[in-house]
């Protein structure tokens, strides 16, 4: 689709939205009251507290969790407060399922956090129920802040949203305007220099018009030498109650981070293992420079580089990497109620991300790579700085109805729905600049020069068309049965941009569906058992010319929901069978092109409870064990071997208790325990050529948060540790080194309430 279609696309929708306002508004207009009696939680709206018991995410209605034929997990904002929650990594941290190799502070660039052995979950990430698009680096970093909870729904879920991972999605709900006039203002302060300021307003103009602004700036530095990063946003919104039936929400959002230090290592110390596997590779390397140096003389050179004992700190790079995102969106959330037994819902937003990413790395070309070893000084290394800048403008759309309809002892909710979502991205990627960097005497404002020379520019368009139907049926208020069928087309183009080329285009279309049953027990226990289905799309073509078909998640989950209203509490423990077919593996026969035989077999179980035992206290617990294999691969040395990156279980226990009253306030105390499974990671050596990958373990280890904060009038203070006993694990290793989980941190915060 080329930009005047886009031009068009948009216009037309916000056309449409505008004549839908305008229809509505011709209605009586609601008598609503400012003042809030009771609270009643919203799939939508606000949840107080650590506990969810309702979610849109499983099925794009208001319903409770426990009718939902399919793992949820729900992080409310009152949860990410009180464990200090930063980022989506930090969020997920006490979450079963997930699965962090880079650890949970680890990468702060993207969030490669992985949901039952899924791909990164960057991928499968929604706001507001439409999903935030991606391509290459061009991500969007959702500020937690902005944010009134995180929702996980755990297996395939391409019925509801499409193309989306095997392992699941990630649906932020933004935080939106209500009828309070409550007011915020916090400031912030922690390790490595850390501040932050954040507000957030909200703000009542008359009965039918809300308004709320959020808005944070924050900036920090690393453990690691030159990195630092700073970032702001600034999210206006805006709720419109139109006549008795209609609410339209606005939501804007304006942000721009940027990381300096973006190259080898992301932020968490590292430790060097370069002369190590020199020396294991002596005797090639001799070879591969025709014996201008000996092994010994190698391995003495690998020694001596050892002997130096570099710090963790080091960061190999120059203070000009850097990563840039700046991202704007604006978003119309509208829900009609035509009658009793219909309701429309339309969800539009169009966004534009703009980036540039720069960033050093090892330079291992023969020449230069030859020369290093016969060098004998390998504390000297030519690295070479990268540059790429990327655009990213996309549309999403999801329009549909909601029908209610009985039968004899039968209630029936069904929804029929469309949803659009296009995005069109470039990338301009230029020739790097190679120059030596000096680990005992880093030079980090070395003057490397400027890119100017474009190597590559290319431009993508994409577009999914979606159509869906689902239906629940609830049979005697105990029996349920969930359906739901989808049709997606997916297209894309590729053009070169220098050679002025139309390079590929690609269509793909896929059916899903899931199938569900549930059975809601008078004692508040409801088992439940479902089938669901996924697909992701595979750009590109094989060896033959012949375009790579979708890979297809299928899940079998197994399960039961124990809501106790009398302690505040949701329990769900789930069994699980997971398959992903049709995954791109290089071509054994031509390692330029790929073929799609390979797949996955994932089995686990899972247990999650929210609950408050007593007044005043609550804990939140999760368990989890997977077993993830590679199956039908191209080589059958690798076989049955375990998916990288995958912790093989994941145990988690965190509880607070607040003391009300004491002469300092309300005192909350608060302890959590994490204990993350060990996984394997595959690596080439990159000292010794067309060498096997090897698999290396990565031990399990537990980490122990704390908190402390009162509550005195109108001002709440806070006072976080991470990581307690500064436990240092070696995670994410390369053939050069290992990340180090991130040490003790410290955050206090004081928060005034207006």
């Amino acid at each position: 689709m080329k930009k005047t279609n886009l031009n068009k696309l948009l216009c037309a929708s916000i056309l449409s939205l505008c004549t839908i306002n305008l229809l509505f508004a011709q209605g009586t207009q609601t008598d609503i009251t400012q003042e809030v009696t009771s609270y009643e939680e919203s799939a939508y709206g606000e949840t107080k507290g650590y506990l969810a018991t309702k979610s849109s995410t499983g099925s794009k209605m208001d319903i409770d969790i426990t009718e939902i034929p399919q793992s949820v997990s729900v992080i409310t904002k009152d949860m990410m407060k009180a464990k200090n929650a930063s980022t989506l990594q930090q969020a997920l941290s006490y979450s079963a399922a997930i699965s962090q190799p880079y650890g949970e502070n680890g990468d702060t660039r993207f969030n490669w956090a992985k949901l039952r052995g899924g791909d990164a979950i960057y991928s499968s990430t929604f706001l507001d129920g439409l999903h935030l698009a991606y391509d290459g680096f061009a991500i969007v970093k959702t500020p937690l802040y902005s944010l009134e909870k995180v929702e996980m729904l755990k297996g395939p879920s391409s019925v509801l949203y499409g193309a989306s991972g095997p392992g699941g999605l990630l649906n932020l709900q933004s935080k939106r305007a209500n009828d309070s006039h409550k007011k915020e203002i916090t400031l912030s302060y922690g390790s490595n220099n850390k501040k932050s300021i954040e507000t957030d307003i909200s703000h009542t103009l008359s009965k039918d018009v809300s308004l709320r602004l959020i808005a944070q700036y924050k900036k920090a530095d690393y453990t690691m030498d030159v990195i630092n990063d700073k970032s702001y946003f600034i999210n206006p919104s805006l709720k419109y109650h139109i006549g008795d039936n209609t609410t339209l929400d606005i939501l804007t959002s304006f942000s721009k981070d940027k990381m300096v230090g973006a190259g080898i290592g992301s932020g968490t110390e590292q430790v060097l293992t370069i002369g190590d596997s020199i020396k294991k590779n002596s005797a090639y390397l001799s070879a591969a420079i025709g014996g201008a140096r000996t092994p010994l003389q190698i391995r003495n050179a690998a020694d001596a580089l050892n002997n130096l004992n570099l710090p963790s700190t080091l960061y190999f790079g120059n203070q000009s990497d850097h990563l840039e995102r700046t991202y704007s969106s604006i978003s119309t959330l509208l829900k009609h109620t035509i009658n009793d037994s219909l309701e429309f819902n339309s969800n539009f937003r169009v966004s534009k991300l703009d980036g540039e990413y720069q960033y050093s790395g090892f330079k291992n070309t023969q020449a230069i790579f030859g020369a290093y070893i016969a060098s004998l000084d390998y504390s000297k290394i030519t690295l070479e700085q990268e540059k790429v800048k990327m655009s990213l403008d996309a549309i999403a759309l999801d329009n549909n109805l909601q029908y209610n309809w009985n039968t004899k002892n039968i209630e029936n909710t069904s929804i029929f729905g469309l949803d659009i979502k296009y995005q069109e991205s470039e990338e301009k990627k230029y020739d790097a600049l190679a120059y030596s960097f000096d680990s005992v005497n880093p030079n980090y404002s070395y003057n490397i020069g400027n890119h100017t020379s474009v190597s590559n520019q290319a431009k993508e368009d994409l577009t999914q068309i979606g159509f869906y139907v689902q239906n629940q049926a609830k049979i005697n208020k105990k029996f349920i049965i969930s359906t739901a069928l989808r049709y997606d087309t997916v297209k894309k183009e590729v053009d070169d941009l220098l050679d002025n080329t139309n390079d590929s285009v690609q269509k793909d279309n896929n059916t899903s569906g899931r199938l569900g049953f549930a059975y809601i027990f008078d004692n508040g226990i409801t088992p439940y058992v479902s089938y669901s289905t996924s697909f992701v799309t595979n750009p590109g073509k094989n060896k033959s010319g012949k375009s790579h078909i979708p890979s297809i998640g299928k899940q079998f989950e197994i399960g039961a929901k124990y809501k106790v209203d009398k302690i505040n509490a949701l329990f769900t423990i789930s069994a699980y069978k997971l398959e992903e077919t049709n995954i791109l593996t290089a071509d054994p026969s031509d390692t330029n092109f790929s073929v799609q035989e390979s797949s996955s077999d994932i089995k686990g179980y899972e247990f999650d409870a929210t609950f408050k035992p007593i007044e005043n206290m609550n804990i939140i617990a999760s368990f989890a064990k997977i077993s993830a294999k590679e199956k039908n691969t191209t080589d059958a040395v690798n076989e049955g071997r375990d998916l990288a990156g995958v912790s093989d279980s994941n145990i988690s226990l965190w509880s607070d208790y607040t003391f009300k009253n004491t002469k300092v306030g309300d005192l909350k105390l608060g302890a959590g325990i994490k204990y993350i499974g060990s996984n394997v990671k595959y690596v080439e050596d990159a000292f010794a050529q067309n060498s096997p990958e090897e698999g290396i373990d990565i031990n399990s280890y537990t980490l122990v948060d704390t908190l402390i904060t009162t509550k005195y009038k109108n001002i709440d203070f806070s006072f976080n540790i991470s990581n307690l006993f500064d436990k240092e694990v070696y995670i994410n290793p390369t053939s050069t080194g290992y990340s180090l989980t991130q040490g003790r941190m410290y955050n206090f915060s004081v928060k005034y309430t207006f």
